[in-house]
């Protein structure tokens, strides 16, 4: 019971921060700096009884492993080109769960906060940021997910069953093909990790000007506690 009230009590914190957060960005909508650390960074600690621990090999079973691990903390989906690209992009999808599995919370509305997310998409031509953007959300009524096939934020996408990455606006829009290998399991302190290299390929549409990217690129995919 006490375990319950605890994660009653941080989930209400949470949705008062969520919410900070959403209100921040409607009265500074050209603010471009993150909101990872404020809201799932690591100096941002959270109650992690209940989760999985990363402390033991974990037994890789891919393609399943492409998809999402409730189970843990955190989860980040991130997207890179190598160097030498036309166009520089980095793109991270970041999940925050906040109530473990083993903590069944008796709500029946489709509000409720169980788990947050942060995404953010940077693009540079040199020394030039041409594209900055975030977006976060509940995890909840689909505005934002992860599952078997894919990682979504409202219109921003990564599926890694069609091979592509999307992500529509008011002002921008960008629609890639992705050609990954397979996965190689790498090591990272606090997190069960893999990458998979392979290239990117599309168009991006910023200020009215659309541009043609086409780079090596690399995904990492890693899981953990905070």
């Amino acid at each position: 019971m006490a375990q319950k009230r605890l994660w009653i009590v941080t989930a209400l914190i949470v949705v008062l921060i969520v919410g900070a957060v959403f209100i921040y960005q409607s009265l500074n909508p050209d603010s471009t700096e993150t909101v990872e650390s404020s809201l799932i960074g690591d100096e941002y600690e959270i109650p992690s009884v209940g989760f999985a621990r990363v402390e033991e090999d974990y037994e890789w079973q891919f393609p399943a492993d492409y998809g999402v691990h409730p189970s843990f903390q955190r989860e980040e989906w991130l997207l890179s080109t190598a160097e030498g690209c036309n166009y520089s992009l980095n793109m991270g999808f970041n999940l925050l769960n906040i109530v473990p599995p083993i903590v069944p919370l008796d709500r029946d509305s489709e509000w409720a906060v169980e788990s947050v997310m942060t995404a953010q998409l940077a693009i540079r031509e040199n020394d030039d940021v041409i594209v900055d953007k975030i977006a976060d959300s509940r995890v909840a009524l689909d505005l934002a997910g992860a599952d078997s096939d894919r990682v979504w934020i409202e219109n921003w996408e990564l599926n890694w069953t069609d091979d592509t990455l999307t992500v529509t606006g008011i002002q921008d829009q960008m629609a890639l093909d992705l050609n990954l290998g397979s996965a190689e399991v790498e090591s990272a302190e606090g997190w069960h990790q893999y990458r998979r290299s392979g290239t990117l390929d599309g168009d991006f549409a910023f200020d009215d000007e659309t541009a043609t990217i086409s780079c090596d690129a690399i995904l990492t995919h890693r899981f953990g506690t905070s």
